[in-house]
């Protein structure tokens, strides 16, 4: 008795059915599927589909009289239901419709065309498995060139039989990861123009589907943050290898595996093993909590910006910018692509070499990192390998820019224009430039050019916002973050501060609060989301609210900047509140610098200073020698020994300090820190001079000056002194205030209510710091 096969069944098709009425059935029954509601059917469908083409080509050759040419198993026969468990693609990416399914270019081929294309499939096999053994798999030129030379060979000159050879390229990239399929998926996407042709590669059937989910994926992926793609290529990379993970990589990977598996379903399958995927998925699993404890990982979530010390006074615009530009600046650039290309696609004006495109991606982490001298460094070797790469000269542009070496900059910004015009990162570091030098017209023509380049990098329509608030164009600077905040509305979370501000500027204070809700309603599983919500309401100087966003982001997203953050926030008296919440903050990375400083201070703060000594001590001793955070605590040191009545001590600590201190900048960070500190006023003075001598012209350096001899009263000295910094800086707050302070206490009631009054208008905090340090 002979059963007719179940998968003709399901889709209601005869044993003689061919190609083209397999894929009719297949878009009949797809249109009575709700998918979204039944993965399961949609799976079985496809499955039927997948079944029944393989059985239509087995049959045509054996009515032909010729055994059965192998053809790639569906991806889905890799791991049964371990796979459809994790790596199934969600409804929504596996929702195409049928009319996306175009008919092939060609419906039928004849036998020859097939065997034709399996002889040359097999002898690229054959050399692929030579590429695998013999070269590095980073390099998709090698395996671009031998699929270029496959379609070079005349057994392919036919329509049909080239049609064939590139199904059995995407049916083999389809059926699962092997060692090299992620740099012969680039390199096939390019040789058969998949990423541009999308009717061509959905007409592929199964495997074509599977593709183009996958292509669109790792367009998403490139959208993501530099700092959590660098984590996820971690991982991919970490899930090549056959070495068995450790307990603390199950755990510590944990998060980034499930975002990869959510997000990025197809693509992940194509670029790692998928057994091994389901493996460490069901091994973190299994592992007990003590035992993930022990791992000291705390399954913590890298947070997506560092933490950076702010007054508890108020809002603090100055890191977040700074956190913004370093975490997007390079958003349109594609750092995954080592030689610098753009996710728009754009190819680069020079082709690297296979080391320098190393130094590049090196370069990109150290940025990230945000090592700037390393960059520069990794960069400049780039150049000198490629003097003709622009993007190399645009994104140390970008370093130097950071660095505060602004002409460096501009002199490579004037370079990557001279050999690009077009040059992504040339135009963000040129934008960025013009907006420090308050020059919006060039900054708008710049982040314009870009976004015409990238119509969806949000990144430029911020900072063309930017620009166009600083040219009073409040209307327009809207519109634009607006449109930054729809094309990107995770991961952007300065887009909706800089909204904030501006509504707060037209006086729509509820839009502005609005903001801080719409930013965690956008990703509240993001820990910065919270921060940046606790930004706004800091700009709205709406503290209390700023403090019950971060708790709630303490229980939805714990995070170590948040945290902290909220430690910060909180009044100094408030010990115990501080306390729990940097012991929080350790509980997630015991060995955190941030939060062990903090720990620190907060005993400081609190007068328990042999306490804080001892842990000054400890942390001074995990530093290594030529750290430039030996400065800051043997300073921290010296205050606490002389407020224990110790001043000999403090002063051999403030003479370590100073010995330990290798540019003007941080003599006059010891200069201010003992004068805000009121102690050791004198030696304040000779370090503030010992500056000077090296950089005499320094206004921060001047304006410490100043300050400690108002401490010691010699007002006519602090007057010049302020004079000399405001000389050099005329609307530093600061300098201003203090000025006027010494102007008072001079008798001099008119010119001083003019300084105080200026200040204050630059800066309505100045005051309070002011007082902060015992000085109305």
């Amino acid at each position: 008795m002979t059963t007719f096969p179940a998968y003709l069944q399901r889709l209601g098709i005869s044993a003689d059915a061919d190609e083209r009425a397999i894929r009719r059935a297949y878009a009949r029954e797809l249109k009575l599927i709700d998918q979204e509601a039944d993965p399961a059917g949609f799976q079985s469908l496809r499955e039927a589909y997948d079944e029944a083409l393989y059985w239509s080509r087995y049959r045509a050759d054996e009515f032909n009289g010729e055994e059965a040419a192998p053809v790639a198993q569906p991806a889905h026969a890799i791991d049964g239901e371990a796979l459809a468990e994790t790596l199934q693609p969600s409804p929504a990416s596996s929702a195409y419709e049928p009319a996306a399914i175009p008919h092939p270019v060609q419906e039928s081929f004849v036998a020859g065309d097939e065997a034709s294309a399996g002889e040359v499939f097999a002898e690229f096999l054959e050399r692929s498995r030579r590429l695998v053994t013999e070269l590095p798999m980073t390099d998709d030129a090698p395996w671009e060139r031998e699929l270029r030379h496959s379609l070079a060979d005349e057994r392919l000159i036919s329509i049909g039989a080239r049609d064939r050879f590139e199904r059995h390229v995407a049916e083999l990239l389809a059926a699962g990861w092997q060692p090299g399929h992620e740099v012969l998926l680039v390199a096939a996407t390019t040789v058969f123009d998949w990423e541009n042709d999308r009717r061509r590669i959905t007409s592929l059937g199964y495997a074509g589907a599977m593709l183009d989910q996958a292509i669109n994926q790792r367009a998403m992926y490139d959208l993501q943050s530099s700092e959590e793609r660098i984590r996820q290529r971690q991982l991919i990379q970490r899930l090549r290898l056959p070495e068995e993970p450790s307990t603390r990589e199950l755990v510590l990977y944990a998060r980034t595996l499930e975002t990869l598996i959510s997000r990025f379903p197809e693509w992940l399958a194509l670029v790692a093993s998928v057994p091994r995927i389901v493996d460490w998925r069901e091994r973190a699993g299994q592992i007990p909590a003590w035992r993930r404890t022990l791992t000291f990982t705390g399954w913590r979530k890298e947070a997506e910006v560092p933490y950076e010390q702010q007054k508890s006074s108020g809002f603090n615009w100055g890191w977040l910018i700074f956190l913004v530009i370093m975490g997007l600046a390079r958003c349109t650039i594609n750092s995954n692509k080592d030689n610098g290309t753009y996710s728009s696609g754009r190819p680069p004006a020079v082709q690297l070499s296979a080391s320098a495109k190393e130094l590049f991606e090196r370069g990109n982490q150290q940025f990230d990192s945000r090592d700037y001298s390393g960059a520069i460094a990794s960069y400049t070797k780039v150049i000198e390998a490629a003097p003709d790469a622009a993007n190399a000269y645009g994104t140390r542009a970008q370093a130097y820019y950071f660095e505060e070496e602004y002409e460096l900059a501009k002199r490579d910004v004037e370079k990557a224009a001279s050999l690009d015009r077009s040059s992504l990162p040339m135009l963000a570091a040129r934008g960025m430039i013009a907006l420090k030098e308050k020059r919006h017209e060039d900054a708008l023509a710049d982040f314009t050019r870009a976004i015409q380049l990238v119509p969806d990098a949000a990144f430029f329509y911020t900072q063309r916002a930017l620009a166009y608030e600083q040219g009073g164009q409040f209307k327009a600077a809207l519109a634009d973050v607006t449109e930054s905040i729809s094309k990107r509305p995770k991961g952007n979370n300065f887009a909706y501060l800089v909204a904030a501000r501006l509504y707060k500027s037209a006086g729509d204070t509820g839009k502005a609060a609005e903001q801080a809700e719409a930013l965690i309603t956008a990703d509240s599983a993001e820990p910065g989301s919270y921060i940046a919500a606790a930004q706004i309401y800091l700009l709205l100087e709406k503290k209390q609210q700023a403090l019950a966003i971060l708790k709630r982001g303490a229980v939805a997203a714990p995070s170590l900047d948040s945290h902290l953050r909220y430690a910060e926030l909180l009044p100094v008296t408030d010990v115990k509140g501080r306390r729990t919440a940097v012991d929080a903050a350790l509980a997630i990375s015991p060995k955190d610098y941030k939060a062990q400083k903090m720990r620190a201070d907060i005993e400081r703060d609190a007068g328990n200073f042999s306490a804080a000594i001892d842990a000054y001590t400890a942390l001074l001793a995990s530093e290594p020698a030529g750290s430039p955070r030996q400065v800051p605590l043997l300073t921290e040191r010296a205050y606490g020994y002389f407020r224990q009545g110790n001043a000999a001590a403090a002063e051999r600590e403030v003479a370590n300090a100073r010995n330990a201190a290798g540019t003007p900048t941080e003599l006059n960070n010891i200069c201010w820190f003992l004068g805000s500190r009121n102690f050791l006023l004198q030696t304040a003075l000779d370090t503030c001079s010992a500056a000077l001598e090296k950089q005499p012209t320094a206004a921060y350096t001047l304006d410490s000056k100043g300050f400690v001899l108002l401490r010691l009263q010699r007002y006519d000295e602090a007057l010049a002194a302020y004079d000399a910094a405001l000389a050099q800086r005329q609307k530093f707050p600061a300098s201003l205030y203090g000025r006027g302070i010494v102007k008072r206490r001079l008798g001099m009631q008119q010119d001083a209510k003019a300084d105080i009054d200026a200040a204050n208008a630059i800066d309505a905090t100045v005051a309070l710091e002011f007082a902060s340090f015992g000085i109305k």
